[in-house]
Order: C-alpha cells, then sequence, then structure tokens
C-alpha cells in the first residue's frame, strides 16, 4: 500500500512540475520566435559585411540550441509535437545500435536481445530514436572504465484480473525496451529525483538534466510507462514500455534535413492576402514582415472578432494564419470554424508552441487541422503557406 501511495504522489509531483515547464517552454517559444525571425530579417539584408556575418551565425547556432532545449522540456511536459507512426521496434533500436555503436569507448560491450515477432508500436520513431540514444549515453557515462550494455526488447500484457499484476499501467498489450548497464548505479535519494528537469549527478557544464525528464515525458504522451531500477554498485536497468498496435509496420524513414535553403530558392508568394491573427504584438510585428518580404499582402487582428471584423471587411483573403491561444473568448480553433461558416474553402494555418495532440484536448481543433510548431524559421512558413495555397 505504501509503494502505491508513493507511485501517485510521485505521479502527481511530476505532473505538476510538467505543467509549470510546459507552460514556461511555451512562452518561451514565442520569445524564440521573435529572436530567430529578426535575425533571419537582418541576415537577408547584410550581404557584403562578413564579420557581421559571423556574428549572425553565432547567433543562429545559439538560438538554435535555445530551440533544441526548449523542445525538451515540451518533451518532459507531454507538449511536444509528435508523429507516431506502427514502427518496427526490433528493426529500429538495431539501426541505433549500429549507430552508437561507433562511438561508444571499446571497454564497453553492447550486447542485445531481441524478442521474434513482436507487435508494432505506434511511436514518432525520431523521439523514439533521440530518447534511446539518451539512455545509452546515460550508460555509457556511467561506466567511464568499461563495462556491458544490454539492449533488449521484449512483449507484456497488462491484466488488471490477475492478482500479482500491480502495474501502473492502464490494461493492454505493450512492448518494452530495456537497457541495462553495469556501471556504479545510483542510491534512493538520487533515484527519487532522475526523471525531474534539470536534476543531474554530472559536474557543472556536463549535463543539463534533461535527458530523462524527455524520455519520461515523451513516453507517458506515447501513453506509455517507464520504470527505472538501480543500486549502489549494481548499475541501473531502463525499462520502457511502449503501447502495441494491431497495425501493420511503417518502414523507418530517413529524418528531412534540417538546413536552410538559401535565400535564392527561398519560396515566395504571388500576391495573396493573408489573415494573421496574433496577440502578441512583437510575433505579430515580426511574421507580418516576414510574409511581407516572402511575397505576400497581410491583414492582422490581435483577437478573434477583430479577425471576424476583417474577413466581413476585405474580400480577398485567401488564408487564416492564426495562433490557437488568443484572447477574446474565442481560441484560434473557434475562430477557424466561424471563418470557414463565412468562407467554407478558407485555408487555415494554425501555429503554435503546443502539439497537436493537447491542443485537441483543450480545443476543438480538427483532426486534419494544418499547422507549424513556434519557433519556425521563414522558409518553413513559406512552404506551409505555399502548399495551402496550391
Amino acid at each position: 500500500m505504501k509503494d502505491v501511495q508513493a507511485q501517485l504522489h510521485q505521479a502527481q509531483k511530476m505532473e505538476a512540475v510538467g505543467q509549470l515547464t510546459g507552460g514556461i517552454a511555451h512562452d518561451f517559444n514565442n520569445l524564440l520566435a521573435i529572436v530567430m525571425g529578426n535575425l533571419e530579417l537582418i541576415d537577408s539584408e547584410i550581404t557584403k559585411d562578413a564579420a557581421l556575418g559571423d556574428y549572425l551565425k553565432a547567433a543562429f547556432s545559439a538560438a538554435d540550441d535555445a530551440a533544441t532545449l526548449t523542445q525538451r522540456l515540451l518533451a518532459f511536459s507531454r507538449n511536444q509535437p509528435l508523429t507516431p507512426k506502427d514502427t518496427d521496434i526490433n528493426a529500429l533500436v538495431q539501426k541505433m545500435v549500429a549507430l552508437v555503436g561507433r562511438t561508444i569507448d571499446a571497454s564497453i560491450a553492447i550486447q542485445c536481445d531481441f524478442t521474434d515477432d513482436l507487435a508494432p508500436v505506434s511511436i514518432d520513431s525520431g523521439q523514439l530514436e533521440n530518447a534511446l540514444l539518451n539512455l545509452v549515453v546515460n550508460a555509457r557515462d556511467a561506466m567511464p572504465n568499461g563495462g556491458k550494455l544490454f539492449i533488449s526488447t521484449n512483449s507484456r500484457i497488462v491484466d488488471r484480473e490477475a492478482e500479482d499484476d500491480e502495474s501502473p499501467m492502464a490494461p493492454g498489450n505493450y512492448i518494452s525496451l530495456t537497457v541495462t548497464d553495469t556501471g556504479g548505479g545510483m542510491g534512493p535519494d538520487v533515484l527519487e529525483h532522475v526523471f525531474e528537469p534539470f536534476f543531474t549527478t554530472k559536474e557543472v557544464g556536463e549535463g543539463s538534466g534533461l535527458g530523462l525528464s524527455m524520455v519520461y515525458g515523451f513516453v507517458k504522451q506515447s501513453g506509455g510507462h517507464v520504470t527505472i531500477q538501480s543500486a549502489e554498485g549494481q548499475g541501473t536497468t531502463v525499462t520502457l514500455y511502449l503501447p502495441a498496435s494491431t497495425a501493420e509496420i511503417a518502414p523507418l524513414e530517413t529524418p528531412p534535413s534540417h538546413e536552410s535553403p538559401d535565400d535564392s530558392h527561398q519560396i515566395r508568394g504571388g500576391g495573396e492576402t493573408i489573415l494573421f491573427v496574433e496577440d502578441d504584438h512583437r510575433v505579430l510585428g515580426l511574421i507580418v514582415d516576414q510574409l511581407t518580404e516572402i511575397g505576400y499582402k497581410v491583414h492582422h487582428a490581435s483577437d478573434g472578432k477583430s479577425a471576424l471584423d476583417a474577413l466581413d471587411k476585405f474580400s480577398e483573403i485567401d488564408l487564416l494564419l492564426t495562433d490557437i491561444k488568443i484572447p477574446g473568448g474565442m481560441d484560434g480553433a473557434e475562430l477557424a470554424q466561424a471563418a470557414r461558416q463565412r468562407r467554407p474553402s478558407l485555408p487555415v494555418l494554425y501555429a503554435s508552441g503546443y502539439s497537436a495532440d493537447v491542443l485537441r484536448k483543450e480545443t476543438q481543433l480538427e483532426d486534419n487541422a494544418q499547422w507549424i510548431e513556434k519557433p519556425f524559421k521563414r522558409h518553413e512558413l513559406a512552404a506551409k503557406i505555399a502548399a495551402l495555397l496550391s
């Protein structure tokens, strides 16, 4: 009974920290959007000054790092955008083992045990690869003098009717991914906090403390569960339980390149008119400038009512671009519904720092909604708009 109460207390604490973290990360994303967008506008004006170009590259690099940090915070708070597909977990893990095996010291032996004929898991494969990479890196760091790293997959059925099944997971079929190291292990005082963001046992500057918290949030957001077992001098075992799927397995995809195209390949508009809705005046001014620069006419509004007034006033609006969280008693999804009552074929693009899954729980966001994640690059926005207008 005490164990159950302790698990409940820990879950409530993690939920509270996650809500706080998600809110901070969302606000930080808006600030990053302003920084990155203005850097892009400055970059487009600098053609000859090499020194200024170097300064901008450094600023872009720092902004990208900050965006990555924010993404990890959103992962912990279960607010990150996910693209789940039914995936063969054995194939994914084997690919990752081949990759990380070349980067781990030869003093660490990797042993794998994959259960055959596992059901697929409905998962964002890129995020699962990141999670596994975090676990492997943690295991490597726990064995500075060498050791063994065990990676295995298996299946598990959670059955509430079984007397000996006290799992906190919902009933159903799960696929497990387990990573075990023979490192120094952790005592109970450390083990209690390992999933909390920014908690780390490493020296200052050697770790962000977000690796395990990202893994925790990602697995929870995917409908799964994470367990960790460790003791001082006895190594550590982390197991991810991911919901099994009955669908066919999708082939693994190579992640797209994140490199920005140069200005000569920038997608440009053809003079179409966009209605942009955003309550943060700094983001509003920035995106209006970006849209104008890439070839669009722009009307803007700060809330749902003024956006509908603009739709009634201007007949030439070709696309609605709106944040989800806007003031005035009408969110972006409700605005889109009202706008389509006036113009049924009006394309709508949502912009938000929250994931579509989270937004659907809190709003009436449609299943096939088109959206772009903040902070976004100018060429990403241009590509999204061009695709909708085509």
